[in-house]
């Protein structure tokens, strides 16, 4: 009977001890395994977000997506969210990128009620995981994530190697296409408005393509259509005088006709195609005949 019990005892340590084993060994392993399925689903989820991102860039080249300003990502959000896996350099350049003017080469903080709000249910991702959140560029495509391993620890997810910075190699040199107005608006009341247009641009950024106009009496854009009158032979420093009339049936009259410019260009730097719109303040026109009442109270 002692024989058997010690036996039994001798059986149950032996158990316990392969129980530790290999639970021991497993352990790593089902980690491990948990890991690189959380990575796995990241990855396809990243995927979508850079489908996104590449569609915005196109709809930025054609002026039909403005990045909303209120997403770019702030200095102590970068440090919070992605300051572990992003180098001092990195954050240091998306600093300064982000105290710029330009709000297309900006990152943005994005993650799904954002994505949503950007682009709707036209073209977007769906079911981001709750707790995850992207730094996104529509430049120059960057997309980065963080994770979080099993014990904690950070690691970045992105479209972007991870032996290199998301830095540029080198700053692109982004231009525009100024335009003065002299005078813009005139609420003198006349028969015949004119101003005088100024052009300015550095040829070596930028390249003019075409510049049309139209007057019209609202404060909407108009449509590309009615852009008919050419500006021709601008170059950079021209400066082109154009006039309102009362027109072939003298009918213009009012006190908020508008002068409307649109101004098609290629940024040479980058390649994009880009067209910009400006619209002059009121000029006041009058081709209203004179018109009065006189009553007669008495013929003597």
């Amino acid at each position: 009977m002692l024989n058997n019990k010690g036996v039994s005892i001798v059986a149950l340590v032996v158990t316990i001890i392969m129980i530790i084993l290999i639970a021991a060994i497993s352990a790593p392993l089902l980690t491990s395994i948990i890991d690189d399925s959380l990575e796995q689903d990241a990855k396809v989820e990243l995927k979508n977000v850079e489908n996104v991102v590449d569609y915005a860039r196109t709809q930025i080249k054609i002026d039909e997506f403005v990045p909303n300003e209120s997403y770019v990502i702030k200095d102590d959000e970068l440090e919070a969210k992605f300051g572990r896996v992003l180098t001092e350099e990195d954050k240091d350049y998306i600093k300064s990128i982000n105290h710029a003017n330009d709000k297309f080469i900006k990152y943005y903080l994005m993650n799904q009620e954002r994505f949503d709000d950007e682009f709707g249910n036209g073209f977007n991702i769906t079911n981001i995981r709750g707790d995850r959140e992207y730094l996104v560029n529509y430049y120059d495509g960057t997309v980065v994530a963080t994770l979080v391993d099993r014990d904690g620890n950070p690691y970045k997810i992105s479209n972007v190697s991870d032996e290199t910075t998301i830095i540029p190699t080198e700053n692109v040199i982004r231009g525009d296409i100024t335009v003065t107005l002299a005078p813009n608006g005139n609420s003198d009341w006349m028969n015949t408005q004119k101003t005088l247009v100024g052009f300015n641009w550095d040829n070596t950024i930028n390249q003019l393509n075409s510049a049309t106009y139209v007057w019209t009496e609202s404060v909407s854009q108009p449509a590309d259509t009615d852009f008919t009158e050419v500006f021709l032979g601008v170059n950079p420093g021209s400066h082109v005088s154009v006039e309102i009339t009362e027109g072939p049936t003298g009918t213009r009259t009012g006190n908020g006709w508008y002068l409307w410019l649109k101004l098609d260009y290629k940024e040479i730097n980058t390649g994009m195609d880009r067209t910009k719109y400006i619209r002059s303040e009121a000029f006041f026109l009058d081709n209203q005949p004179p018109y009065g009442e006189l009553e007669v109270n008495e013929v003597r």
